[in-house]
């Protein structure tokens, strides 16, 4: 992939893009990762996705190896960030990019469907082709989990660490705890560790 920190001269994140293949006939697809993540939670998907048309992942602001997003910490200045950059680039009066129509699709997970959300309402109605949202934030039983994740910081010790970010990973992520290896574990360390969303402050979008 391309690195990108600040595409069309907007700061606030780092990109990476994945070029479409040759003939490639799907639309530009944007991929927005959840809370405690970067763009590593869609690592398993890329390859797949890229095999027909381009792919672009973000660390979101104050995520993965993303600027601090300056205080007030609001979805919507995520959105506006997202919306500039994309706007460089895929342009949507600019080459085809994969769509005839400027339009791009967009996949977001959990707490980056707030984000997805607040840019779809952003942009032209015409902008977004398709929108699928995955274990959205905010929706469901209304059941916390809270009390089923453990404290990775007040863990005593490296071992100790590593096993809370194992459990949480199965309280969050994945039904099925065998699949949580040993790496995913410490991709999950290194990304809950980078993180600095102050998440629980950021309730304007849906006035909750």
């Amino acid at each position: 992939a391309r690195r990108i920190e600040a595409p069309g001269g907007v700061p606030g994140a780092v990109w990476r893009d994945w070029a479409a293949p040759e003939g490639a006939t799907g639309r530009p697809l944007l991929m927005l990762h959840g809370g405690s993540g970067s763009w590593t939670h869609w690592i398993a998907n890329i390859d797949a996705l890229n095999q027909t048309r381009r792919v672009i992942a973000i660390d979101l602001p104050g995520a993965g190896e993303s600027p601090d997003l300056a205080p007030p910490q609001t979805v919507a200045e995520i959105a506006w960030i997202l919306r500039k950059g994309m706007a460089a680039l895929v342009p949507p009066d600019g080459p085809d990019h994969g769509a005839a129509d400027g339009a791009y699709d967009m996949v977001a997970f959990s707490f980056g469907t707030s984000s997805a959300a607040a840019l779809a309402m952003a942009e032209p109605a015409d902008r977004i082709g398709r929108l699928v949202l995955v274990g959205p934030a905010r929706f469901g039983s209304g059941t916390s989990i809270r009390d089923r994740l453990e404290s990775w910081r007040r863990a005593d010790g490296p071992e100790a660490r590593l096993a809370a970010h194992r459990t949480n990973l199965a309280a969050l992520m994945l039904r099925d705890a065998a699949l949580i290896d040993d790496g995913l574990v410490e991709m999950q360390a290194a990304n809950a560790e980078a993180f600095r969303l102050r998440i629980r402050a950021m309730e304007d979008l849906l006035g909750a």
